[in-house]
């Protein structure tokens, strides 16, 4: 079960997560391939890489999925947004 202050940090990353896909901040830039590019908050001339097997931020290599990084928020909505849009 998880704990009150984990199920807040999930909600901050779903929240930033959403508003990082939704300002533009995720590409895909191979559509052949299940990998993206979520730009940084901290430095935006950085990218990090999202595959389903995780992202290669700091954040997801100290948590990793069961309490996935922002990163890997954006990238599930961007997912949603795109076959909403098909």
């Amino acid at each position: 079960m998880m704990t009150q202050s984990q199920i807040e940090y999930l909600e901050r990353r779903v929240n930033d997560g959403r508003e990082m896909a939704l300002n533009g901040d995720v590409s895909q830039p191979n559509e052949y391939l299940e990998e993206y590019k979520v730009k940084s908050r901290s430095d935006p001339s950085q990218f990090y890489i999202v595959t389903h097997n995780g992202c290669d931020c700091p954040d997801y290599a100290k948590k990793g999925k069961s309490l996935p990084c922002k990163h890997y928020e954006a990238v599930r909505y961007f997912i949603f947004m795109m076959e909403m849009c098909a």
